[in-house]
C-alpha cells in the first residue's frame, strides 16, 4: 500500500465517516486507576456500582461518579462486587479478609464476616446468595465452602465437600449450584452432595490457534503442569436455566449446553491468551464475550474464531466485564482508562455470498505467493536467536570441550638475604655479617584432560535450565506471531472478497491490515514486508483486490 493510500485512510477515519465505527468510548472524564473493579447498578437502568481500593462509587450516564461507602480497614483492598436478585437492595463487597453489606437505599452498611489476621493465611473468594432463599448464603474461602442459614449471623462448613484448593467459584444456574475447586468444577441439587462435572487437569482437547514448527514442538512439556494447576476463572450461564453454561479456565472457554453434563471446547483462534478472566453475555443480542489480560474479544460463531474489540481501548487488560441491559446493550469494562462502554450489535448470520470467479482466484494467487506460517516463524526465529540448534549446539560443545586440555604454567622467582653476627667480648660489642644473597628460580606446567565430561558435563545442569527459557521464550513468540498472522489473513479475505457497507468501514480495515503487517515486520525485522513488497512488484494485479467496492 502506499504512502498516499495510507494518506486517504487517515483522512477518511478523522472525517465525519469515523462515526460508523464501533468503538470503546469513555463518558466519564476520571483519574481512574485507581477502580478495581464494578457491576451493574441493580435497581438504576444504565448505572455501574464501582470499586476503588476503599470506596464504592456510583456512576450514571455521563455524570462524574459519586462515593457510596469507604471501608475504614485501609489494610485490603476491595476484589469483587456484588448483588442478587433475591437481595435487589443489597450491594455485598468482599475483600480478601472481609465481606461487607450495605443496603442501597438507606445507605447502611454492616460488616458480616471477617477472618482474624494471624498466622492463618486463609482469604475470601467467592460469595453468593442462594436464589429464593434471601437469608440462606454461601462463602468460599481459600481453605473451605461456607454456609449461612440465618443472614450472615453464623457460618459452618459445608459437609462432605473438602477440598485443599480455593473455592473461586460459587455459582447458581437455574436449580443447580456449581463451585469450582482449584481445577476442579463440582455441581449439586441439594446444597448437601457434589459430583464433580469438569476438571481441567484431565481436558487436553483444547484447539489452538497456534501452528508450531518442528523445533519448537518440546515446549508441551513444560507448559502442562502450570496449566494444569491453574484454577478455574469464570462460569456463565445464559440466563436463569441451566441449559447453557460457559466455563473459563487457563486455557480457554468451554461451553455446555445440557448443565455440566457435557463439555465442548471453543476454538482459541483470534485470542492472544487463552487465560480467561472474564466472561460476558448479551442475551438480546446472543453475543459472547470473554477478557483476558491480552484484550477483549468477540466469539463468531460463524466462522469459529474470536475478534478482538480493540478500538479505542489503549489498555488491554480488564478488571471487570458485564453486558448493561437495555434496547441496545452494551459491553462495559474497567480499566487504567476508566470506565469504558462497547456498543453490542446483534448476532446476524451471513447470507451466502457469491464470489467473483476472477477476483476469488486472483486472491488464492496472492495467498500462495505470500510468505507461509511456516516461513514466517522461522523468520522470528532467526531475528529472535532462539532456535533449537542452539541448545543442540552448546550440548555438543561441552562434552567436544572434555577432549581438548586444560594447560597451566606458573613460575616461582625468589630471593634471600644471609646474615651472621659476630659476638665480641664483655667490653666489644657485636657485629653483623651480611653474606651474598641467594637466588632461586623454578619453573612448573601442567596438563589434565577431564574424559569424564564426555559422558556427563557438568554444563549440562546450567544448559537445561537456559533451555527452559529459551523455549518459554520461543513459544510465546511463535504463538503471537502466528496469530498475527492468521487474522491478517481472515482480515484479507474479509476486505478483498465482502463489500465494504461505507467507506470508513473500508478504510478502517485497510488501517489494520497495515497494523498487522507492521507487527509482523517487527516480529521479523522486516521480513515480511521485504517479502510482500517482491510480490506485488512481480505482481502488480494483485493490487486491484484493494480497490475499494461499496457495498
Amino acid at each position: 500500500m502506499t504512502p498516499f493510500t495510507l494518506w486517504i485512510c487517515s483522512l477518511l477515519l478523522s472525517s465525519s465517516f469515523a462515526w460508523a465505527l464501533p468503538v470503546w468510548n469513555r463518558p466519564n472524564l476520571t483519574a481512574s486507576s485507581q477502580y478495581r473493579t464494578a457491576v451493574p447498578h441493580p435497581a438504576q437502568d444504565g448505572a455501574i456500582l464501582i470499586a476503588g481500593d476503599q470506596q464504592v462509587f456510583v456512576a450514571s450516564g455521563d455524570t462524574l461518579p459519586k462515593e457510596l461507602w469507604r471501608t475504614s480497614n485501609t489494610q485490603t483492598a476491595i476484589h469483587r462486587l456484588l448483588h442478587f436478585e433475591a437481595l435487589p437492595n443489597q450491594l455485598f463487597v468482599l475483600t480478601p479478609q472481609t465481606l461487607y453489606a450495605g443496603d442501597l437505599k438507606t445507605g447502611a452498611w454492616q460488616r458480616l464476616y471477617h477472618l482474624s489476621a494471624g498466622k492463618n493465611s486463609e482469604i475470601l473468594h467467592a460469595f453468593s446468595v442462594i436464589p429464593g432463599q434471601s437469608s440462606q448464603w454461601l462463602l468460599g474461602t481459600s481453605e473451605r465452602l461456607l454456609a449461612s442459614q440465618d443472614q450472615g449471623k453464623t457460618w459452618a462448613p459445608i459437609p462432605g465437600l473438602n477440598h485443599a484448593a480455593a473455592f473461586s467459584l460459587i455459582h447458581f444456574a437455574g436449580a443447580s449450584l456449581f463451585v469450582a475447586a482449584g481445577d476442579t468444577l463440582y455441581r449439586s441439587d441439594d446444597l448437601f452432595s457434589f459430583r464433580p462435572v469438569f476438571e481441567l487437569s484431565a481436558s487436553t482437547d483444547f484447539e489452538s490457534s497456534e501452528t508450531l514448527p518442528d523445533d519448537a514442538s518440546n515446549f508441551e512439556s513444560d507448559t502442562a503442569p502450570a496449566q494444569a494447576a491453574t484454577a478455574l476463572t469464570a462460569l456463565l450461564s445464559s440466563g436463569e436455566t441451566c441449559s447453557q453454561l460457559w466455563l473459563g479456565t487457563s486455557s480457554g472457554v468451554l461451553s455446555s449446553p445440557d448443565c455440566g453434563a457435557s463439555w465442548e471446547t471453543l476454538p482459541n483462534n483470534g485470542l492472544r491468551s487463552t487465560q480467561i478472566d472474564f466472561l460476558a453475555y448479551a442475551p438480546n443480542s446472543q453475543r459472547l464475550f470473554a477478557g483476558t489480560s491480552s484484550g477483549i474479544y468477540i466469539l463468531e460463531p460463524q466462522q469459529k474464531i474470536w475478534r478482538e474489540l480493540y478500538q479505542g481501548l489503549s489498555d488491554t487488560q480488564p478488571r471487570a466485564l458485564f453486558v448493561l441491559p437495555g434496547e441496545t446493550e452494551t459491553l462495559v469494562t474497567v480499566t487504567q482508562d476508566g470506565i469504558l462502554r462497547f456498543p453490542v450489535s446483534p448476532l446476524e448470520v451471513p447470507e451466502a455470498q457469491a464470489f467473483d470467479a476472477g477476483r476469488l482466484e486472483l486472491f488464492q494467487m496472492l495467498l500462495r505467493a505470500e510468505p507461509d506460517a511456516r516461513a514466517t516463524q522461522r523468520a522470528v526465529i532467526r531475528y529472535a536467536n532462539v532456535p533449537n540448534q542452539k541448545i543442540k549446539r552448546w550440548q555438543w560443545q561441552s562434552r567436544v570441550r572434555a577432549l581438548l586440555p586444560s594447560f597451566s604454567f606458573g613460575r616461582d622467582f625468589g630471593k634471600s638475604n644471609n646474615l651472621d653476627i659476630d659476638r665480641g667480648s664483655t667490653s666489644d660489642r657485636d657485629f653483623y655479617i651480611s653474606g651474598p644473597e641467594d637466588w632461586s628460580r623454578g619453573w612448573d606446567w601442567d596438563v589434565t584432560w577431564g574424559l569424564d565430561d564426555l559422558i556427563w558435563s557438568s554444563n549440562q545442569t546450567s544448559i537445561d535450565s537456559r533451555e527452559k527459557l529459551m523455549v518459554d521464550l520461543r513459544h510465546d513468540l511463535l504463538g503471537e506471531v502466528t496469530r498475527i498472522f492468521y487474522e491478517r489473513r481472515r482480515l484479507q479475505m474479509e476486505t478483498a472478497l465482502l463489500p465494504s457497507a461505507n467507506a470508513a468501514e473500508y478504510f478502517g480495515k485497510l488501517l489494520r491490515l497495515e497494523e498487522l503487517t507492521a507487527l509482523l515486520d517487527a516480529m521479523t525485522d522486516g521480513f515480511f514486508s521485504q517479502r510482500v513488497r517482491a510480490v506485488y512488484a512481480t505482481n502488480p494485479e494483485f493490487a486491484t483486490l484493494w480497490e475499494y467496492e461499496e457495498a
